[in-house]
């Protein structure tokens, strides 16, 4: 076993990938029906062995990816259909759709409020929409959203997080506060179910000195008031019925 993993055995043992948690949340919301997908990108979900991507797409009739970058879409095994679109105009009929799902895509949306007014319209009554995003009230992202540029956050998330730039996109944090999220979302009429602040694995594998203090940070983060302070904001909303 590794340092990273090692630490993270013996301080948080608790603590979980905060895909593993999204991916939970879709296990018990996709039950059947018509699922669209908002920046879909290449994927479900990035967990392991919580919820394979193959088993939820089989529980479907249809999964509808929409993406604005649609060369991405076309690595996704698990889509029925493939749409290149915004989430502020999607392009579909009222009603379409009993499950809208977005994985860290929130904190990309310019102008969420007109997003989430579309996601109401196109779920169907009892309809959830379900999210994995940065709570940005964290202070590694609240200090970066702060006083780095946007250029400067991308550059970032490509050195910490490992991920292609190609995948890396402008970061707004206009719906990344649990405050924020439920106000915007009780102004289109979707009523919260669940609203999770999550403690992620820490972001840093090194030097072991700093990983250390991101645990120790963590593990204070399960605690009365510090909670509020965890990486990432899960959430289901749903339509009224």
């Amino acid at each position: 076993m590794d340092t990273y993993h090692k630490v993270i055995g013996t301080l948080i043992p608790d603590v979980d990938f905060h895909q593993n948690h999204f991916a939970r949340a879709l296990d018990r919301i996709v039950v059947g029906g018509d699922w669209l997908d908002l920046g879909a990108g290449t994927k479900i979900h990035d967990g392991y062995k919580v919820a394979p991507q193959e088993e939820l797409a089989r529980r479907v009739r249809s999964l509808v990816g929409i993406d604005p970058h649609a060369e991405h879409l076309k690595d996704n095994p698990y889509l029925t259909r493939a749409v290149s679109g915004s989430g502020e105009q999607l392009p579909f009929d009222a009603a379409s759709f009993d499950i809208v799902s977005a994985n860290m895509v929130l904190e990309h949306l310019e102008h969420p409020e007109a997003v989430f007014r579309e996601v109401a319209r196109v779920l169907r009554p009892g309809g959830a929409f379900c999210f994995v995003t940065p709570n940005v009230e964290h202070p590694f992202i609240a200090v970066s959203h702060l006083f780095l540029s946007r250029s400067s956050r991308s550059e970032l998330a490509v050195a910490v997080e490992g991920r292609p730039a190609e995948h890396v996109f402008p970061t707004f944090y206009r719906a990344n506060r649990r405050s924020t999220l439920r106000a915007q979302m009780r102004d289109v009429g979707l009523a919260e179910e669940s609203l999770v602040v999550h403690r992620n694995i820490p972001f840093l594998r090194h030097p072991t000195p700093a990983l250390i203090a991101e645990s120790l940070f963590i593990k204070l983060c399960a605690i009365p008031p510090f909670d509020r302070f965890g990486a990432d904001l899960v959430g289901v909303f749903r339509r009224a019925k």
